[in-house]
């Protein structure tokens, strides 16, 4: 295994990617190196003009060790991943696209089975969108992460997850942002093309724990996790409610996260929009020890699907309801489903709206 080094005064024709004659550019090293290389990049600000295809199993981290010595500037998706155990860590990606910043690719355009890559990190990174911050597939660790925005007026889902195939993260970030964002955590596969196997998580696990989020727009309503044709098994030309296949149920931890938000409309939960018909798509998924403050909103949404929640701790005075529980009388797979709920509240005048 090497270690490559760039510099923004680095050169991919005389360079041999050493500290003393550093490469130019990330790509140079990809073509050179091998799986299980590693990429310094020195201090300094790069500019990316085209999308950087990481299609070998290499890490890709400051010289530093400090997110704010490295800065990927770009006007275009910055890394698109196309190989497994790939690791970005301490490093800055900014882009004044709408594109995401980074992907991890699916490798499909439609009718063909997309390709699930594992052993994802990306972990103490500053992620500065002005689209979409992250696009996610297969397994994956995103952690520590400081997402903010880069520009832009217009309305963001900051990530995108399109499955979960195994144990996953996203934990331990930071998100502060005064502009437009419809959802922190989109599990989707709307607009991702029709897969033969589309966008499932084999029984995965996802952990959504201890992210801290300022959040301050008070025109956009905000949810935290919001589900939405995701876990569906051969979707294809069937219909999206055939075939289904119930190993394919997404578990899940969403515990100890911090929102804030000033007097705006925003929501944790999750929500389930298929065609108005519940395919019961979601396995045992625990809430716990979440806290939401300055809220104007209904702050937990619940289809019948999530099964165990001990749920949410407010700091501050809500003026509307705390609970709104959704049932979709049209499920025949799983009509009724225990829901526990523990508060600690001595006003339960304003608790629940159905």
């Amino acid at each position: 295994m090497s270690i490559f080094y760039i510099s923004t005064t680095g050169s991919d024709t005389t360079g041999d990617g050493s500290i003393g004659n550093p490469y130019l550019s990330i790509g140079k090293c990809i073509t050179v190196g091998v799986d299980g290389d590693t990429v310094k990049a020195l201090s300094g600000t790069y500019t990316i003009t085209s999308t950087i295809d990481v299609s070998k199993q290499i890490s890709i981290i400051s010289n530093s060790g400090v997110a704010t010595d490295v800065i990927f500037d770009a006007n275009c998706t910055i890394f698109n991943i196309q190989s497994s155990n790939v690791s970005i860590t301490y490093v800055t990606c900014q882009s004044s696209s709408t594109s995401e910043l980074v992907t991890i690719d699916r490798m499909s355009t439609g009718t063909t089975m997309p390709t699930f890559w594992t052993g994802i990190n990306i972990s103490n990174c500053i992620l500065k969108y002005t689209g979409t911050a992250l696009a996610l597939n297969g397994t994956f660790t995103v952690n520590t992460n400081a997402f903010s925005r880069q520009g832009g007026t217009n309305t963001v889902d900051v990530i995108k997850l399109y499955s979960c195939r195994g144990t996953s993260s996203i934990s331990s970030n930071t998100m502060t942002d005064s502009k437009s964002i419809r959802y922190f955590t989109y599990l989707t596969s709307t607009g991702s093309g029709t897969y033969l196997d589309r966008c499932n998580s084999k029984g995965g696990t996802l952990t959504i724990n201890s992210n801290n989020l300022t959040y301050t727009n008070g025109s956009q309503s905000m949810t935290f996790i919001f589900q939405d044709y995701f876990n569906q098994y051969n979707y294809g030309s069937i219909g999206a409610n055939e075939q289904y296949n119930t190993n394919t149920k997404l578990s899940g931890s969403f515990s100890s996260n911090n929102i804030t938000s000033d007097n705006v409309k925003c929501k944790f939960g999750i929500v389930n929009i298929l065609n108005n018909i519940d395919l019961d798509s979601l396995g045992l998924i625990t809430i716990t020890g979440n806290t939401l403050n300055n809220t104007d909103y209904g702050v937990l949404h619940l289809d019948k699907n999530t099964s165990s929640h001990s749920v949410v701790s407010l700091a501050n005075i809500v003026t509307r309801s705390m609970f709104k529980i959704y049932s979709n009388t049209l499920d025949t797979v799983s009509p009724y489903a225990h829901l526990e709920i523990h508060f600690d509240s001595s006003d339960t005048s304003t608790l629940f709206q159905d």
